[in-house]
């Protein structure tokens, strides 16, 4: 009689575990969506596009490796700064010389890392 109790007892646990670790990717890319929001209100008339400078970089840094598919979809929606916490994240650099300052191209290149090596 009890293995069948603490059966039911760990199912409920394996549950909930799952539940938890649902409601934490979603409230990652709730928090991610909000920082990404504030940073490019807060930056947007910066003379250096999307100051890396701004707080929320280092926030989005906090979020750790959860956060990059959501900063990889922003990068594909439009291409900006904001890949510049995937090297503090990674610890990689995958721009390739000849992109560097080239925002648009620095982008594809962090999208095309994801594509073939980050995602794995």
């Amino acid at each position: 009689m009890q293995p069948a109790t603490i059966e039911k007892t760990q199912t409920k646990v394996r549950r909930a575990d799952v539940y938890i670790i649902s409601s934490v990717k979603n409230n990652i890319e709730e928090i991610f969506n909000e920082l990404y929001i504030k940073w490019r209100e807060e930056t947007r008339f910066d003379s250096f596009i999307g100051n890396p400078d701004h707080n929320c970089y280092d926030e989005i840094v906090k979020l750790g490796r959860d956060v990059i598919p959501y900063i990889i979809d922003k990068l594909r929606e439009e291409p900006s700064l904001i890949f510049m916490p995937l090297v503090r994240i990674t610890g990689k650099n995958p721009v390739k010389e000849e992109n560097k300052g080239i925002i648009k191209k620095m982008a594809e290149d962090w999208i095309q890392w994801w594509e073939k090596e980050g995602n794995a």
